[in-house]
């Protein structure tokens, strides 16, 4: 009878994550760890790296280093891997710093090996009219004013497509180094059209002398907005009403910063100009002012306005903002009148999650490392604590039957009943100390037929070693000790000795650093991001398909 060929026989599902199946290095605890292939590892930092940012583990500088390193041998290997990764990153992950530094420095590399492309790449990834001067001051402030090629012609690329009066009304800003200007100036950018060549024309002239007339006739938004602007500074908007206000203020392409902006100047009612600008203000836009609108103490007619935008699925589908939003606005916010619709507004952005049949064991690292700066934490910065106890939250709620549990040295149960609140389920979080993804594993898993671990992967060697009387006897006997030294119970030594070999173990990395908790062996994942894309992946790999790469 054959070995291989039985009846028991399955294909292995992949993973577009790669890795090592033995243990070929250390993480930041010193516990034996497992490295990616540089794609996956690329892909892992960059769904988690806001860039310039410290993560619990590692400097900012050294962070930024990795990235930049990855994407420039990447980019030489792989050219075209990296032209769909980078504009799904910016535009279906929205990590918009992520994007663009990868783009300049993918095209640079490409570039030096004499590989085309990286022109494309560049004007792939700027989606707002602000990122071209994102871009220059990036590559200026990295390796000074002589700009290749490639990325100066892709910059000039996204100024044809984005410079409008519009656009420049709202985004430029005398607070910038990097000025309209200045983009234009370094690029040189051909119009696109009779009417932007005259846009360009003025915003050179706007640059020395904000009082440079306006050609009337085609450039009647830029005109439009600087007599609004005169109109209301000169007569206030007291004796006009809220709806011409708010078409003025439209017409005028005036930002909502701009128009509180001029009530301050004016001495005027922000109740009134909030009423006036609401219509024309985004889901972002909005989302952060609900503290200013109660303060404010707009009518209930203004409040129900936003409040039926916050439910509109079609509008927070569109407005393609991470669930993250609207939980620190729930987090921010003192009044209890948005709590019912930021709930509505956060099922909407996590609607991609699957609603997993069976039974499901659901583990939420919290330990310190996944809070902002450790223990206590900067309470105004969100934190993967918070990510990862939202999306844990998210997927014991539709899972047909799950267990739900933090853990950190130890481990808890956190309950809760079907159809109960997203939000109320992650208030009852708390830090758990250090981490023991291990012994979490073990003294949970009981028959499920998955298990879904949301961490940043940096686990302790085990603490079920480390408290144990002796590191010989409990390698011998496999057994957990108390802190009297009594055995209180025996434990697997390995995750694999208690978790079978055929159930799968869905891992999803929220710190993005260098080393992996488990072996890349058969049904054993990894994923990176909580998004559509990563969600999307679990469903196919249940299906018995090999899950892709989601660009």
């Amino acid at each position: 009878m054959g070995k291989f060929n039985t009846a028991s026989a399955a294909v292995r599902q992949k993973s577009p994550i790669r890795g090592s199946a033995v243990a070929d290095g250390r993480n930041f605890h010193n516990a034996p760890a497992y490295s990616r292939d540089p794609r996956s590892e690329l892909f892992l930092l960059a769904v988690s790296n806001m860039v310039s940012t410290e993560a619990f583990y590692e400097a900012a500088d050294h962070r930024d280093n990795r990235y930049r390193h990855l994407i420039q041998a990447v980019a030489v290997v792989d050219p075209e891997w990296i032209a769909r990764f980078l504009p799904w990153l910016r535009n279906k992950a929205n990590m918009r710093s992520a994007s663009l530094v990868g783009a300049v420095e993918a095209a640079d590399a490409m570039r030096i090996a004499g590989l085309p492309g990286g022109r494309k790449l560049i004007d792939s990834v700027i989606v707002r009219a602000d990122e071209p001067a994102e871009a220059l001051a990036y590559w200026t402030t990295k390796y000074g004013r002589k700009i290749p090629q490639p990325i100066k012609r892709g910059i000039a690329d996204a100024v044809r497509r984005l410079y409008t009066q519009f656009n420049f009304l709202k985004w430029d800003s005398r607070n910038n180094t990097f000025r309209f200007a200045d983009v234009i100036a370094l690029v040189h950018p051909k119009p696109a059209s009779a009417e932007q060549s005259s846009l360009f024309r003025y915003i050179a002239k706007h640059r020395s002398n904000p009082d440079t007339p306006v050609p009337l006739g085609i450039l009647g938004q830029v005109w439009t907005n600087r007599a609004v602007r005169k109109a209301i500074l000169a007569e206030g908007i007291d004796n006009v009403t809220v709806q011409t206000l708010s078409t003025k203020l439209a017409d005028a392409g005036l930002t909502w910063e701009d128009s509180i902006s001029m009530a301050g100047q004016i001495g005027a009612s922000q109740k009134k100009m909030w009423e006036a600008t609401i219509p024309s203000m985004g889901i972002m836009a909005l989302i952060r002012n609900l503290a200013n609108f109660d303060k404010a103490g707009l009518p209930d007619a203004a409040i129900r306005q936003v409040q039926d935008r916050l439910a509109s699925a079609d509008q927070i589908k569109r407005s393609r903002q991470l669930p993250f939003r609207f939980y620190s606005a729930h987090k921010n916010v003192g009044s209890l009148r948005w709590g019912e619709y930021l709930e509505k507004a956060l099922a909407v952005s996590v609607s991609s999650v699957p609603a997993f049949d069976g039974r499901t064991l659901v583990l939420v690292d919290q330990s310190s490392s996944m809070f902002p700066y450790g223990y206590g934490g900067n309470h105004k910065q969100l934190g993967l604590n918070e990510k990862a106890s939202l999306f844990g939250s998210v997927i014991a709620l539709r899972a047909e039957a799950a267990d739900l549990y933090q853990y950190g040295t130890a481990h808890q149960r956190i309950p809760f009943t079907r159809g109960d609140s997203v939000l109320r389920t992650m208030g009852k979080f708390s830090n758990m100390g250090g981490t023991d993804t291990q012994l979490a594993v073990v003294m949970t898993y009981d028959k499920h037929d998955r298990v879904v671990i949301i961490t940043d992967e940096q686990t302790n060697p085990g603490w079920t070693q480390a408290l144990s009387v002796a590191s010989r006897y409990w390698a011998e006997t496999r057994r957990r000790f108390d802190h009297m030294g009594r055995v209180v119970m025996d434990v697997p030594k390995k995750i694999d000795d208690v978790v079978p070999a055929n159930i799968p173990i869905y891992t999803w990395n929220l710190g993005g650093y260098k080393f992996g908790h488990l072996p890349d062996t058969p049904n054993r994942y990894v994923f990176g991001g909580l998004s559509d894309a990563a969600f999307g992946m679990i469903p196919a790999l249940e299906s018995g398909k090999d899950a892709v790469w989601p660009f």
